[in-house]
Parts: C-alpha cells; sequence; structure tokens
C-alpha cells in the first residue's frame, strides 16, 4: 500500500509498471526522474525469482534476470513464437500462443499478448473510475475482443478454431457493406480527384523537375553561405582588432592618469624646494638680536645653519625636480599622441565594419535571400504535388478495390459464435459478489455480467451509472473477483495493481453542482481490512491517496509519501 498526497509519484509508478511490462509509452518526464534511465521490477515465481529491466528509450528492448543471473533479452512487442516479453511472462501463466476472436462475421482472430491481458492486473486512475469494460480500453471494435478474453482465461480454451474455420470468401452482406462504405468514403476523401484532370506520371515528371531545381538552388545556397561565412570571419577579425586598440587605448589612458599624479607630485616637490630656498634667503638677510627670553646674545659662531650650503641644495634638488618634470611631460604628450591615434584607428575599423556589413547585406544578404524563397516555392510546390499524387493514387487503389468488390461474387458464411462459458462467468461473478459483500457496498445483490457491456450490475445498476467512487470499488472488485477464480488453474499472475481505487474525489465537484462521487468512510475500512486478510497468497498493490487506519498498518506493508521535506519519505523520488 503506497497512500500519500498528490504530485508524489503514485500515477508515475503506474507508468513504470506498464513500460517496464512491455507498454511502447515511455513513462512522461518529470524534473524529479532527472538522472534516470531506466526501470528494474521484480517478480517473484514460486520459490525464485526474476527481474525485467528495461531503459527509458522509445522501442527499446527488455531484459529479464532470471534467478541464476543468466540475462535474456527480449523485444517489446507481440510476435507469436518468437522471443519477445509478451511469450516469456505469458508461457509462465500457461496463456502463450491463445488467439482471441476479433470477429464473428470474419472469422478473424488475434494473437493473446501481455498487452491485452495487461488491464485486468494494472489498472491507473483513468480506467478505474471510466464508464467502460474492465476488460479493455472502451473501444466499440473490441466488443468480440473482450468477451473472447474472458472465455479464455476463464475456461483455458481460445478461439483456434475460427482461424481452422475462416472461409475464403466474404459474406454477401458484407461485401455490399464494403461497397457502399468504399463509395462513401471515396466521395468524403477525394472529392476533388473523382474526374483527375493529370495522370500519376505526369505529376511524378513535375515533381522530378522541381527535385533538380531545387537541388540546383540548394548548390548557390552552399556557396552564398561560404561566402557569407568567410565575410563574418573577415568582420570578427576586424572587430578583434578594434578590441584590441580599445585595450591598448585603455591602457595608455590608465597610465596617463597616473603620469598625471606623478606631475601633480613633482610640482609639489618643486614648491617645497623654492619655499625653502625663500626662507633661507630671508633668514640671512635678518640681523642678530639677543633671546627674547633669556637676553642671551647670538653670534656666527654659536648657529650651525650654513646658508649658501642650504640654497645650494635647494637649488640642484629644484633642478632635478625640473629634469624629471620635463621627461615626464614628454611621456605624457607621447601617450596623448597614442591615445589619439588609437581612437583615430578604432573610428577606421568600425567604418570599414559598417561598410562591410552594407556589402554583406546588399550582395550576400540579399541574394541569399532570394535563393531561399525561391527554394522555399519550389518546396512547397513539391508537398502540394506529392499530396496530390499520394491522393490520385490513394483514389486510384480504392478504385480498384471498388471495382474488385462490385464484380466479386461471395458465398454466404454463418457468423463466429463463441462457446458458451456461462457455467465459469456464473462461478467468477459470485466471487465478485462475496467481495462486494465483504466490502459492504451498498446494494451488492444480485450481482450480474452483462453480457453486452461486458461489465457488472450491482444490484440492479449497471457499474458504469455509479458514481465515480463507486465505479473504482465496483471496477477493483471485477480485476481481484477474476484473480480469485483463476489463481486456482495458474491463469494469473498472482498479483493486481490498482491506482487510486477509494479516493475520495474534490469537494469542489459539489460545488459546481455535480454529485458527490465519494464513498463512505467505513467501506474504505471494510477494503483495506479485506485486503489485508483475504489476499495473503496474492500481492494486491494499492496506491491511493485515501490512507488507511492506523490499526491496519501493522498487516500491510505500507508507504507513506508525505510530500514534506522534513517528515518521513516525500515521494517515490528521493529529495536531494
Amino acid at each position: 500500500m503506497v497512500a500519500g498526497p498528490s504530485n508524489t509519484g503514485k500515477s508515475y509508478l503506474i507508468e513504470c509498471f506498464k513500460f517496464a511490462l512491455g507498454a511502447s509509452a515511455v513513462p512522461k518526464s518529470i524534473k524529479e526522474s532527472n538522472g534516470y534511465n531506466n526501470v528494474i521490477l521484480t517478480m517473484e515465481e514460486g520459490t525464485e525469482s526474476f527481474k525485467i529491466s528495461r531503459q527509458f528509450f522509445l522501442n527499446s528492448p527488455t531484459t529479464v534476470t532470471t534467478a541464476n543471473g543468466q540475462q535474456v533479452v527480449l523485444k517489446g512487442r507481440h510476435k507469436p513464437d518468437l522471443k519477445n516479453l509478451s511469450n516469456y511472462f505469458l508461457s509462465k501463466i500457461g496463456l502463450n500462443n491463445k488467439l482471441l476472436l476479433y470477429s464473428k462475421e470474419n472469422h478473424t482472430t488475434r494473437a493473446l499478448s501481455l498487452r491485452t491481458l495487461e488491464p485486468i492486473f494494472v489498472v491507473d486512475e483513468d480506467r478505474i473510475v471510466a464508464r467502460y469494460s474492465p476488460l479493455g480500453t472502451g473501444q466499440r471494435t473490441d466488443t468480440t475482443l473482450e468477451k473472447s478474453l474472458l472465455k479464455t482465461l476463464l475456461t483455458g480454451a481460445d478461439e483456434s478454431r475460427a482461424k481452422d474455420t475462416r472461409d475464403t470468401d466474404e459474406s454477401a452482406e458484407s461485401i455490399k457493406r464494403r461497397v457502399k462504405q468504399l463509395e462513401a468514403l471515396m466521395q468524403l476523401i477525394f472529392p476533388e480527384v473523382s474526374t483527375p484532370t493529370q495522370t500519376t506520371v505526369e505529376i511524378q515528371d513535375q515533381i522530378s523537375k522541381l527535385d533538380r531545381s531545387i537541388q540546383i538552388l540548394d548548390t548557390g545556397i552552399q556557396e552564398l553561405v561560404l561566402s557569407k561565412g568567410q565575410f563574418l570571419q573577415r568582420r570578427k577579425d576586424e572587430l578583434m582588432l578594434a578590441a584590441n586598440v580599445e585595450n591598448e587605448i585603455g591602457d595608455a589612458k590608465a597610465l596617463r592618469q597616473r603620469f598625471s599624479l606623478l606631475m601633480e607630485k613633482y610640482e609639489s616637490d618643486r614648491s617645497r624646494v623654492v619655499g625653502l630656498s625663500e626662507a633661507a634667503l630671508l633668514l640671512e638677510n635678518y640681523g642678530q638680536v639677543s633671546c627674547p627670553t633669556c637676553g642671551s646674545h647670538f653670534d656666527e659662531a654659536t648657529t650651525d645653519v650654513d646658508v649658501d650650503i642650504l640654497l645650494q641644495s635647494a637649488h640642484a634638488e629644484a633642478h632635478k625636480i625640473e629634469v624629471q618634470m620635463k621627461d615626464l611631460q614628454g611621456a605624457i604628450v607621447q601617450l596623448d599622441e597614442t591615445i589619439g591615434s588609437g581612437l583615430s584607428n578604432v573610428e577606421r575599423i568600425k567604418t570599414r565594419v559598417t561598410e562591410m556589413d552594407a556589402e554583406l547585406q546588399a550582395d550576400v544578404g540579399e541574394k541569399l535571400n532570394q535563393l531561399v524563397f525561391s527554394k522555399n516555392e519550389h518546396s512547397q510546390k513539391k508537398t502540394e504535388l506529392a499530396a496530390s499524387l499520394a491522393r490520385l493514387e490513394g483514389r486510384n487503389a480504392a478504385q480498384v478495390e471498388l471495382d474488385r468488390l462490385r464484380s466479386y461474387e461471395p458465398q454466404e458464411r454463418a457468423a463466429y459464435e463463441i462457446d458458451d462459458f456461462s457455467e465459469q462467468l456464473t462461478h467468477f461473478v459470485e466471487n465478485v459478489e462475496d467481495i462486494l459483500k465483504r466490502w459492504g457496498f451498498p446494494d451488492y445483490s444480485p450481482t450480474k455480467f452483462l453480457d453486452k457491456s461486458r461489465d457488472l450490475e450491482i444490484g440492479g445498476t449497471p457499474r458504469k451509472d455509479f458514481g465515480k467512487g463507486y465505479r473504482a470499488v465496483a471496477f477493483s472488485a471485477f480485476v481481484l473477483g477474476l484473480m480469485k477464480t483463476l489463481m486456482p488453474s495458474n491463469r494469473h499472475p498472482g498479483f493486481v495493481v490498482l491506482d487510486s481505487p477509494l479516493t475520495t474525489y474534490k469537494p469542489a465537484d459539489i460545488e459546481q453542482g455535480e454529485e458527490d462521487e465519494s464513498i463512505e468512510p467505513n467501506m474504505v475500512y471494510s477494503v483495506y481490512r479485506d485486503l489485508c486478510d483475504a489476499y495473503t497468497e496474492n500481492q494486491v498493490i494499492i496506491f491511493d491517496n485515501q490512507e488507511p487506519e492506523v490499526d491496519l498498518l501493522s498487516s500491510m506493508n505500507y508507504q507513506h509519501f508525505t510530500r514534506n521535506n522534513n517528515l518521513g519519505r516525500y515521494g517515490f523520488f528521493p529529495v536531494n
């Protein structure tokens, strides 16, 4: 039992079941499945087991690994007597190489395959509430096939006799119907070609001429595309050159800025030295005075400063700074010239690129557009002629068949009748009614099997007329009753997978004026209780939003998907 809210991977699991058992449809792509590329299904067979594995891509083969480790690669599509999963699976329950009746009138048969059998033991959420027979997909043309399937399952006898008794001649009534149907279809499908103006040879000749023209246009397009590629490469080279020059300009501007800052520093140093020399001159011109504090007298012998030496040092330092400033100014001028030259060069390159763009558009782009337009016109014309040819050929083939049927003189043939299996059917229905009784299904008796719909009638009401909740429960009883009936003869795989048999449908249905299609809570408990008690020899796998009562959990293998990263298991896929 797997329970939990929506979007936790329950329905995805059903798709994986079907894909592992040979379904052609790859499970839908969801973000949680990223990184997973195959499905592995382990099945028990008595005391041993085998594994079915299949990679997630269309028409992928199936690998079966036996209990002793031997691997067998099988094709998915059923074909009699060939190595495929269907025959491998059906051979284990004695149903391989069985033929089902498809048409009573024509005595035609179809092979019983795993795809035909799958509806009785893997049921998704759409089928479980469907209004059609649990034995099929609701196709009206499968009426006879579904009844034949049930008869073969219950009795073990297939319809090989229909193939043996089929005549080569068709019945007169069948021929008349086919003539009328074919005439009506021809009038409906080919009204414009009832009197064709061209023959198929003429149309084929026109198509051949268009093919040659398209080939010539393709050559011209390829040449222009090559020319355009060369143009674009030159343009790319020019833009790359411009980018390199702009990088050089950027480097020169950065260096120019640093030189300007250095020039400002030199100006500051020179001003400092000039100020020092002016202070020394002023000091030299002032007379000597006594100390204003203590009255002591200063004379030249007591001073340590030689004004002449100070002035000489200041003049030397100022001269050195001026030389450096001159050199720096020369470098700044050179950088300004480099920047100006680079900007002019970039402008010239961009002008060349603009001219190349105009030339590309005028000389290459327009010609390319013209060739592509012409090719599209020719291709469109070819498509129209091919469609006309196909319709004309179809009309001619239909006309040949119609003429053959009109001249045909068939012999009458009796319709094929499926052997009576009412005794086995009664036993099956009794098992279903017993299940409904245990589950507390309202007015469960009498339960009958309706031959016309290949479905149940419960208490005088056809299953299809119940609400969704009760339809799902009755569907579940149908497939479980069939498993109980078939297990003694080993014509059932011994497990059933049910998706949402007990889900209570959302209140929004009621608010919009619809009937309440949910089922009673006490029936939910009864169903879960019965599944725990009555199927210990088989396996019933339930996926449902409806959680079982706590007292039942110890009696089942229960998995709860929480859709909560912080509580239990989030869903089918682990959360990283």
